[in-house]
Order: structure tokens, then sequence, then C-alpha cells
């Protein structure tokens, strides 16, 4: 890790060693009066460091040297300080220490010139920078109230305090969990000297609120949390949760209502919630993912009916991240619906779907599993639907009902994470081009219901060592292609009754067949 740089370590006594002001000239005893007027100030640290907890001491020296005269004074570094020199060349040191720690930097001098006239060069306040403090151990207070009954309206669920060390010699600590999620949470850690990056995060429900904060640990001192952390409504992620309907003027609503938004990141997406939707060729995918306006969104569709169409003009927003489709009876959604959905990462398909339209989520690369709900009703995935998903890891169909019996063309093709497939107990035929270019498979089980296989159907996959072919009888082949690419070692493993009839079919006989067990 490498040490913090300015401006962390840009001074160390910001606030607590400045403040707004400025003395009055002062004459150093043995000095010419009036020759010229030089101003000194301490470099500031950012103002976002939490401060001990205690009371400053008139603890910093400046040192000045020049016409063989040294200058030695007290100064509590507040301000700037001005003090007056003659004629001549100055040298300026600034040395001292605070809370019992050395803060000189050997680096930090500056000359100035002093003319006859009076001229002060170079003219203005001269910065002159401290050092941090970086050695020995200080003890960090915390303080984080999480009342909900007066603080905000959401009941927190869970609460954690990490403390991030930003220097090399930080101690690292595991997160902190807050148990208090009613009232208040304090206690204190022993930290070695240095900069902290101070989080506190605050999960209720599905929402979530963070603060975060730079802190630095003084040697023998306590960094303290003053005030205390609360949090409010406006410190978690709006959501909207309203009942959009169909009556009414509800595109332009919900296109207004993000648009007067904050921008947000992915990890942080707004929630749009359609309840009681009749989708049909009025509600349109392109629509509603227009809406969105550049803002990240968990899209919710709930209890809603009929098929989400082809959209009219592809919309393909970078800013879907999931789709929840719960309840009510949506049957189909159609091509190209969803393609394109780069962001999406999340997908909950209710059990009424049945159809999945051709390239319906293709070229959601960001999506990364495909799982059917209990009792699904879903019988035809289209064409395409989920190609060149490459970050699709898991695909898992075996919910679908009896009617589901085919895997359409190139349907997976192109996904090249997927590692684990389950194809349902129902299916009879695997489409050309299905699962191509799935390079991560290894293993693939073929259920004893499946009579064909169409044309590099598994082709380029070039992880795939062995294939469990349940199908007594075997099945179909579009093509000597089917396995193209696949490791050179492939085995295929039939029932042992049916090893003879594997070896002796044409196509099939050119791998190397062995018995289960």
């Amino acid at each position: 890790m490498k040490k913090i740089c300015a401006p962390y370590t840009a001074a160390l006594v910001a606030a607590v060693l400045l403040a707004a002001g400025c003395s009055n000239p002062v004459t150093e005893p043995g000095q010419a009066s009036g020759a010229g007027t030089v101003q000194l100030r301490l470099a500031a640290e950012t103002p976002r460091t939490l401060f001990p907890s205690v009371t400053r001491t008139n603890q910093i020296v400046y040192t000045i040297t020049g016409n063989n005269q040294p200058i030695i004074s007290n100064w509590d570094g507040r301000g700037t300080r001005d003090f007056q020199l003659g004629v001549g060349t100055w040298t300026i040191r600034v040395t001292g220490s605070i809370w019992g720690t050395d803060i000189s930097d050997g680096l930090s001098e500056t000359t100035v010139t002093v003319s006859s006239n009076g001229t002060v060069s170079p003219n203005g306040p001269l910065t002159i920078q401290m050092k941090p403090i970086e050695n020995g151990q200080g003890t960090f207070s915390y303080d984080v109230n999480l009342s909900s009954t007066t603080e905000f309206t959401r009941t927190p669920t869970a609460a954690t305090l990490t403390l991030t060390p930003l220097s090399d010699n930080g101690t690292v600590i595991s997160p902190i969990s807050l148990s208090s999620l009613t009232g208040p949470n304090t206690g204190t850690i022993s930290l070695n000297s240095g900069y902290y990056d101070l989080t506190v995060r605050v999960n209720a429900g599905t929402d979530t609120a963070a603060k975060s904060e730079i802190v630095h640990i003084y040697n023998q001192q306590t960094t303290s949390m003053l005030p205390a952390w609360t949090f409010t409504d406006a410190d978690f992620t709006p959501v909207f949760a309203q009942a959009y309907t169909q009556t009414g003027d509800w595109l332009n609503t919900l296109t207004n209502n993000l648009a007067n938004m904050p921008s947000n990141t992915a990890t942080t997406p707004y929630r749009v919630k359609l309840t009681d939707f009749i989708f049909d060729a009025t509600v349109t995918t392109n629509a509603i993912l227009s809406a969105f306006g550049g803002k990240y969104v968990s899209l919710e569709l709930d209890n809603c009916s009929g098929i989400i169409a082809t959209p009219s003009a592809p919309s393909s927003p970078l800013t879907l991240v999931s789709l929840t489709i719960t309840g009510g009876s949506i049957t189909a959604i159609g091509d190209n619906a969803f393609s394109g959905c780069t962001g999406l990462t999340a997908l909950t398909l209710p059990a009424s779907l049945t159809a999945i339209g051709d390239n319906a989520f293709s070229g959601c690369t960001g999506l990364t599993a495909l799982t059917l709900p209990a009792s699904s009703a879903l019988t035809t995935i289209g064409t395409g639907a989920f190609s060149g998903n490459t970050a699709l890891t898991t695909v898992d169909l075996s919910n679908a009902p009896a009617g589901f019996t085919a895997v359409g063309d190139n349907t997976f093709s192109g996904c090249t994470g997927l590692t684990a497939l389950t194809l349902p107990a129902s299916l009879t035929a695997i489409g050309d081009n299905a699962f191509s270019g799935c390079t991560g498979l290894t293993t693939i089980t073929l259920p004893a219901s499946v009579n064909a296989i169409g044309d590099s159907a598994f082709a380029r996959n070039a992880g795939l060592a062995q294939v469990i072919c349940n199908p007594v009888t075997p099945p179909a082949l579009g093509g000597t292609g089917v396995f193209t690419g696949a490791d050179p070692a492939l085995v295929i493993k039939v029932p042992a009754t049916a090893v003879t009839v594997y070896e002796a079919d044409a196509n099939w006989g050119t791998y190397t067949i062995t018995a289960l067990p």
C-alpha cells in the first residue's frame, strides 16, 4: 500500500493549528526595525480529518537565521504570523512537536531576501509544510446512533463500521458489527498512528446507507467521532415503489421522477416498481428503459400481465441493473426485448412465463445466472435468446414443465463463462449451435429423452471432456461437427446396455464410448 501524500500529508496541523486571522507585525529582538515584513504560515491538513479532542499547546518553534543572527521564538501555529526582518537573506525553518510527537520536516525551509527599500522576495505569505505523525499508537473512539424511531423511518437490519489503513504502518482490523440497531453504538479501538478511511454502512431491507470520512490517528491520543454519526432517510438510496398504472401520464411521471434524482452508480441503483400493468402494444420496453435517463435502475414488475412485446426501436440501456418479474400473468417476453442490456446482472422470471423470444436477452454480458422458478410454465426459448452472455455461469432449466422439449438454435452460443448446465428431463431436441463456444463447460449431462442434437450444438467447447448421454437409443446428430473443438480426450458415457449401439452408429462411433456406472 502506498503512503498517503498530499493533500492528506500536505501538513499535519490543519484545523488544530490553524485559524483565520493575522497577528500584528512583530519586530524580533536585535533586528533592524521596519526593514521588511515577512508573513509565515503553516501548511494546513485537509479539514475532512477528525482531530484528537485535546487542548492545543504552544509547541511550534520557528528558527530564522541570517546575517549571523538566529531568531528563535514560540508560536501556536495559528493563522499567519507577521514579523519584520532587516535587509539581507534569511533562511526560515519551523521545528517543534505536538502532543509529544516531533512534526519537524527536515526539508521545510524557505529562503527570503529583504532589500534596502523593504521589498520582500518572494512576496506574500510563506507556507512551511509540517510532516504528519506516523509513529506510535493511538485510539479511535466511535459513536454511531441508529435510533430508528427518531432519525429515520426505515428499520436497520445490519450495520458495520470499517477502518481501512491508508498508511504503510496502519493497523488492519476486521469490520466491526454495530449490534445496537435501535440506539447508540460506542467503543474504542487501538490503532497504529496514520490515516484511515472510516466507513459506516447501514442496511435496512434492500436499502443501504453509508457515510465515509478520513481520520488521522495520533500517537498516544484519542481521535473521536464528534458529534455522533446518525442516519436519516436522506442518507439511504432513494426508492421508487410507486404503483404506476396505465391511467394518466405514467410514463412522463416516471421519466420526470428519475430525471430529478441525482446521478447514481450500478452498485446503488434506484428501484422502479410497476404494479398491475397490462403489457401490450401501448406499453413498450424501449419506452420504459428510455425513461431511465441514464440513471441506474432495478426494474420490478409486480402483478403485471400480458406480453412484454418486441421493442419498436432498440433501447439497450447500460443502466438496467436487474429485472424482477413476480406475480401476475406475464406469459411471454418478445424478440429482442432486453437485447444488449449489458448492465443487467440479475434476472428473476415469473412462473407464468411460457415463452422467451429470439435474442430476448442476447448480449446481456453482465448476466450471471438463469434459473427457472418452481412450477415454471416455460416451454420455449427462442433462437439466440441468451447468446453472447459471457458472464453467464449457471443455466438451470430443471424446473421446466413437460412441455419444454427443445433448446433452440444458438440459444446459449458464445456464453464463454458457462460452467454449470442443467437440462430438463423433458428435453427432446437441442438446436444447431445451441451451446457452441461455451468454452467453460467441462461436462454435459443429456437427459434420456433427447433424440436429436443439431449441428455444432457443442462445437468450439475446448474444455468439454465428458458427455454423460443417458438416452438408450443414440440421438440423431445433425452433422459430424456436433462436438468439433472439444477436448481431444472427450469421452461419451452411455448406458451399459447401449455401448455397442453407440459404437456402431456412424457419427457417435467416431468418439470414445464408455459405459456409465
